[in-house]
This record gives structure tokens, sequence and C-alpha cells, in this order.
């Protein structure tokens, strides 16, 4: 029998950080609304490949280490060899930084790793995804059928800014996606967005460096989840 090599599995990037220097969620919420960010994949797409990559501040107990990694194809652990910069910048609460530089060595990874590159060859959209959220029942990969070459975020919201120093928009980033051939682009936006942010943060200098005629932007992306700030409920 031929085996299709045509690519058409989604990759899920789920940042987390179980173990975080703020927030208002126990420890034993925040992994518990985790687990339900990864079941709530895993409902949708039984095969999708997920890439779990977390930041935590302080040691992940093992057993829930364990069973993330049950539910999960690749854990990446901020804390190993290279990646340290990142659990540096999440103990100073710098956390548009933590997560810019977070993704920045995801990408790199889904390059360099022979593991995720054979992975790579069958998929077809790359899903950014933050920890503890969900997908919800409205989410349907066919929309994004014919966007090869694309970003798709929700569409822009202004800013809340009283008086914004580099863009007058914003992009939500709780869940966003990109054609796997953007991942050379979607690194040199990561560098621009990481010098911009000691004046917005990554939402704003994603809308600002984001090429618009590589944007798609969606009334809605189909997600839910709690703010870790403030335990409020968003609905993308």
């Amino acid at each position: 029998m031929e085996v299709s090599l045509i690519p058409n599995k989604p990759l899920f990037i789920v940042t987390s950080a179980l173990r975080p220097s703020i927030g208002v969620f126990s420890d034993k919420e925040r992994f518990d609304q985790t687990m339900q960010t990864l079941i709530s994949i895993r409902k949708k797409f039984p095969n999708a490949y997920i890439v779990f990559a977390d930041a935590s501040v302080r040691e992940v107990p093992a057993m829930e280490f364990l069973a993330i990694s049950k539910s999960v194809n690749y854990f990446m652990k901020m804390h190993e060899k290279y990646n340290e910069d990142v659990i540096a910048l999440s103990q100073a609460g710098r956390k548009s930084e933590a997560e810019t530089a977070l993704l920045y060595h995801v990408m790199l990874k889904l390059k360099i790793d022979p593991n995720l590159q054979q992975a790579m060859q069958s998929v077809n959209r790359i899903f950014k995804m933050s920890g503890r959220l969900e997908l919800d029942e409205g989410f349907d990969i066919k929309e994004y059928d014919g966007l090869f070459g694309k970003y798709v975020f929700k569409k822009r919201i202004p800013s809340w800014m009283p008086d914004p120093k580099v863009t007058s928009d914003l992009l939500v980033t709780r869940l966003y996606s990109l054609c796997p051939s953007l991942i050379d682009n979607y690194m040199d936006v990561l560098r621009q967005n990481y010098q911009m942010l000691q004046f917005v943060d990554t939402e704003h200098a994603h809308f600002a460096n984001i090429p618009k005629n590589y944007l798609v932007e969606f009334d809605k992306v189909h997600c839910k989840g709690q703010v870790a700030s403030n335990g409020q409920w968003e609905y993308d």
C-alpha cells in the first residue's frame, strides 16, 4: 500500500510554567489545568505532535513530569543546558522576554533536533498554545486549509497603552499558528520582538513585526482559559 507523503498533522507547542514566580493559582491548579490543555488537544487530534516547553522556576515533581511526559511527544525543560536564559528571565518576572526566549529555543530545536526534524516531515501547521488553555468545541482545523505561508492570529485589537510608542494595535498570543515554511521568518520576528520588549509586551511586538502580507486574522481562534495574573476567563 502506498503511503502518502503529504504533511497532514498539526504540531502544538504548549508553553508552560508549572512552577511560576507569579500568579493566582496553586501549583496543583496549574498542573490540573495544564493536563486539561493536553486532553483538549488529544480529544481533537489524537495523532497531533505535542511539544511541551516548560519554564518553571522551581523543580517540577517527578509524578507531574511523568504524567505530562506520557501525554506529549517531546518535553522540553528550560533548565537544560543552553536554555537557562529563559529561567533567569522567568525568575526576574520578565514574562514577555521569557516567553520570547523560550519560543526561540523551541523553533531552533525544530530545526536541529533529529527527532523533531523527522516529526516535522508530517506537519502541515504549527500551533502555539499557552498552557492551561483549552480548545473549545468551535475549533475546526479545516479553517486553516489553503493557508500555506501564512500566520493566523485572532483579529487585532487596539492597544490598551495610553500612549503606544511602537504600534497602535496588538495580536493576542494565547493561541496562534504558523505554516512550517515560516520557521526561519518567525525566528527573525522573535529576535525583533526581543529588542522591543523594554517598551512593549510580546503582543504589541508581534503586531509590529509579523509581516502583514503573511498575516491572516480570524474573528475567533476557538480557545478558552483563565488568565494567570487574575483568574479571569478569556474566550478567544
